[in-house]
């Protein structure tokens, strides 16, 4: 049995189980490297004062928002282009890397000058050098996932994530109890991500000894080119999770900064989990897209997956917002519970969000993504100068759901054009619907019983799963299935 796990998990041997296994890996890697960041968050947050904790979240949004700006679609073009013709890897790999180092140059200048005359904060603009550097570990660490990911190898993604989180959590444990201030817990931060860089860029030591041959100038501008749709894609992305914290900093104060943080950082985790599904099956989605049958049945199994995730967490996280802020953050945070609510009623399209974005991109349409990025970009910042002043930050959770259900709408719409596709999902998203409806009034129940949300957190889960068993959800007995015969197998 151990030879077969380790040859599951370390061997790519059909297209089914290469995706399994790269699920597996990303899930894991990705989910618990950042569950161990979301602690340590948790319990900076609470040791420090609200407003303290809202500077060192602005600062975290700030460098969000800003490597994206340095990624600009460069690390999906070259990770699609690897995927498809993987003679060329090391070439792309060269160019993009002096591209990416180009860019971070900038944007480092960019922001030590502009900086300081454009955060507001005191607070905020003391903690702009160790910005830059998140930056740069960041951007650097990022690029190193992309020939792993042509590879199809995302053990080794999973292993950088979880060695940067580790490092990240303990040098930011140590630099707090040093000093509990923000500008020693972001330098710790700083440098636990700059650690991270070492084992991303351990399996291209090959490339990389071969960076001057294999630079090739006549590449740039066919990788700019397309990568600027999707580079959209991503800004708009970043300015969807960042652009409340920077407007609610605006309208209010850090205090408020913080409060929204608190409950965002749990959305924000809860975030990844589409990202594995997505990074997982992208390169096969990319390899079929000449073949609309099959294009249209992994998005539609991707869709599915991400379905049976989305809505429990949707529905358990809008009936226990008041549990789960209280129990993580403290009662001095619980003001913040009613945006959570609308955060958690986000999860769905936005889980969508992440498989239909990555489908107009396999199928090189990245164009028809700029209207996506305007709606996104507009709207949120609309709905957020509206709502803010108005209902705080509740109505920055309100805007972010309204805002991501509309883009997301037209994003189904576009991949709808390339490969028609059922909008029940083959009937998962309804029996995930009634499943989770179920779940979600027997832990509205089981929480006035309850001695804590951590018990009614799973058992709610349990309740979900074996409400999918009784409506016999394909997907979900499907893997039950593969779990039970990889474990009956000698």
């Amino acid at each position: 049995m151990v030879a077969r796990i380790k040859s599951f998990l370390f061997t790519n041997t059909s297209q089914s189980q290469t995706v399994a296994k790269n699920t597996i890996w990303l899930t894991a890697g990705t989910l618990s490297g950042r569950l161990l960041r979301a602690l340590f968050l948790i319990i900076v947050a609470r040791m420090l004062a609200p407003a303290d904790w809202g500077a060192f979240t602005y600062l975290l949004s700030l460098s969000a928002l800003l490597t994206v700006f340095i990624d600009f679609g460069i690390n999906a073009i070259i990770t699609r282009e690897s995927s498809r013709d993987l003679a060329q890897q090391v070439r792309y790999f060269a160019t993009g890397l002096g591209i990416k180092g180009t860019m971070i140059a900038a944007l480092t200048l960019g922001t030590l000058l502009l900086g300081p005359h454009l955060i507001t904060f005191p607070e905020v603009r003391a903690l702009i050098p160790i910005l830059v550097l998140i930056v740069i570990f960041d951007g650097i660490r990022d690029f190193g996932y992309l020939i792993t990911r042509a590879w199809e190898r995302m053990e080794l993604e999973a292993l950088v994530h979880v060695v940067t989180n580790v490092a990240i959590v303990a040098c930011g444990a140590v630099a707090l109890s040093i000093s509990p201030t923000p500008w020693s817990v972001a330098l710790g931060y700083a440098i636990g991500a700059g650690i991270g860089i070492i084992p991303a860029y351990w399996p291209l030591r090959g490339y990389l000894a071969q960076l001057r041959s294999a630079w090739t100038p006549s590449l740039i501008k066919p990788i700019l080119t397309a990568s600027w749709p999707y580079a959209m894609l991503s800004i708009m992305g970043a300015l969807l999770l960042n652009t409340d914290t920077i407007m609610i900093g605006w309208f209010m104060n850090l205090e408020a900064v913080g409060m929204y943080g608190a409950v965002q950082r749990i959305a924000l985790f809860l975030y990844l989990v589409p990202g594995p599904v997505a990074a997982a099956m992208f390169p096969s989605i990319a390899k079929a897209i000449e073949n609309k049958a099959e294009f249209r049945r992994l998005n539609e199994q991707a869709l599915g997956i991400l379905t049976l995730a989305a809505v429990p967490l949707a529905i358990g996280g809008m009936v226990l917002a008041g549990p789960i802020t209280a129990a993580l953050y403290g009662t001095t945070y619980l003001s913040a519970a009613p945006a959570f609510v609308f955060l958690a009623l986000a999860f769905v399209p936005y889980f969508y969000s992440t498989i239909l974005g990555n489908a107009v991109f396999a199928a090189s349409r990245e164009k028809q993504l700029f209207t996506y990025v305007v709606l996104g970009v507009t709207g949120n910042i609309i709905l957020n100068a509206l709502l803010i002043p108005q209902l705080g930050i509740t109505g920055a959770a309100l805007g972010t759901a309204i805002n991501q259900f509309i883009i997301t709408g037209y994003l189904a719409y576009r991949v709808y054009g390339i490969a028609p596709f059922s909008f029940s999902l083959n009937g998962t998203l309804p029996r995930a619907v009634g499943a989770g409806l179920l779940m979600g009034t027997f832990v509205a129940v089981f929480d006035l019983l309850s001695p804590s949300v951590y018990l009614t957190v799973p058992i709610g889960a349990a309740v979900y799963a074996g409400a999918l068993v009784l409506v016999g959800e394909p997907l979900f007995a499907s893997f039950v299935r593969r779990a039970r015969a990889e474990l009956r197998k000698p």
